[in-house]
């Protein structure tokens, strides 16, 4: 399977880089409108890590990337949420105590909207060890999918 990773920074560059891309088109999220702009299209597969540049979250609540349209919306057009290990493993211990909240909270909306949910690799780790770790995070049981990169 041929997978592209795509980092758009604006709702233009995401739509330019769409054109010129076919396969399996990941979109790395990046701020509410682009987040919102993968979901509603056709040609994306897979939304990676939506909390990523939520950096900030205020006393009330966490900012994820993540809601309950966007994950009506990724249910109707068949687009899966992804969580990328590589970026989790990486951070320091205290963002990633923050990442790890908000990919929990996001895979709880994922669920209860029945959005497809994916594991990136991009360093070939076991994936027995990836399923226990999404099944650790709150994904159920054979419905973590594994995407190496």
């Amino acid at each position: 399977m041929d997978s592209v990773i795509l980092k758009p920074m604006s709702l233009k560059s995401l739509y330019d880089a769409l054109r010129k891309v076919h396969g399996f088109i990941l979109v790395e999220g990046y701020d509410e409108k682009v987040n919102r702009a993968a979901v509603e299209s056709r040609k994306v597969n897979v939304l990676l890590s939506p909390e990523k540049q939520f950096s900030k979250d205020s006393l009330q609540q966490r900012h994820s990337g993540l809601n309950h349209i966007l994950c009506k919306l990724a249910a109707q057009h068949n687009v899966g949420m992804g969580i990328d290990v590589d970026f989790l493993l990486h951070q320091q211990s205290e963002g990633r105590v923050h990442s790890l909240g908000k990919i929990m909270q996001n895979i709880s909306l994922c669920n209860k909207y029945r959005v497809k949910q994916y594991l990136i690799d991009r360093k070939g780790r076991n994936e027995k060890d990836l399923k226990k770790l999404g099944y650790c995070l709150g994904i159920p049981p054979g419905k973590v999918h594994i995407i190496t990169c």
